[in-house]
């Protein structure tokens, strides 16, 4: 058994005091991890709640934390708040990331041709209790309740999840997800979220492709 040689420096293993890590595969963002030191601290930011990817950031979502930087760590300092609050998140950011400038720009990630839509996936319906941003899922509007005119489910839309947040109890403990759609397919599926009628189906990357040709639907068809 090996012992510690009387006077010998004493080590000390640090605690992990904060963790922030984003990756996106083709945006050349590498995880920033961030230790605590018995050294100097600085006054950083970092994510005060689950930022979405594509909203604006704003002053309540940033707050400020006194870490332990090493050398090398991208991170925003606390009196550079104009390089964050006001820009848009690139990515989705979780709540108690360290923000770092790439995280955020000065334009929307949707491209031209493309548009975000709201729906809210009552629970018990889900795909995934672990639906993520990037997952692919085909849109279907339901059918409607009995004697209406919508009797046959219909597929709207292939989609990309933007975004997405588990509604509070009060508010009917929904999943409540942004869609990246093409922009022709919209309204469609805005017209069937409107009516409580969506359902998300999810998607493997390869089958993605094979809705994408589906003819749109007429806002209010069969309904």
């Amino acid at each position: 058994m090996n012992r510690a040689r009387p006077g010998a420096p004493r080590r000390v293993e640090l605690p992990l005091a904060a963790l922030g890590v984003v990756l996106v595969v083709g945006a050349g963002l590498v995880g920033a991890m961030l230790v605590s030191s018995a050294g100097q601290r600085s006054p950083v930011l970092v994510a005060a709640r689950d930022i979405p990817a594509g909203s604006r950031v704003d002053a309540a979502d940033v707050r400020v934390a006194e870490l332990g930087v090493p050398p090398g760590v991208a991170v925003v300092a606390a009196s550079a708040r104009s390089r964050v609050v006001g820009r848009v998140a690139a990515v989705a950011i979780p709540r108690g990331a360290v923000l770092s400038g790439a995280q955020v720009s000065s334009s929307s990630p949707v491209a031209r041709g493309e548009a975000v839509v709201g729906v809210v996936v009552p629970p018990g319906v889900e795909p995934t209790a672990d639906l993520r941003v990037g997952d692919w899922v085909s849109v279907i509007r339901v059918a409607g309740s009995a004697g209406s005119d919508a009797p046959v489910p219909a597929g709207l839309a292939t989609a990309r999840v933007y975004g997405v947040r588990r509604q509070a109890v009060d508010q009917g403990g929904g999943l409540a997800v942004s869609l990246l759609v093409a922009a022709p397919r919209a309204a469609s599926v805005a017209d069937a979220a409107a009516s409580e009628r969506v359902r998300l189906v999810l998607l493997s990357a390869a089958d993605r492709h094979s809705l994408d040709d589906r003819p749109t639907p007429a806002p209010g068809a069969g309904r």
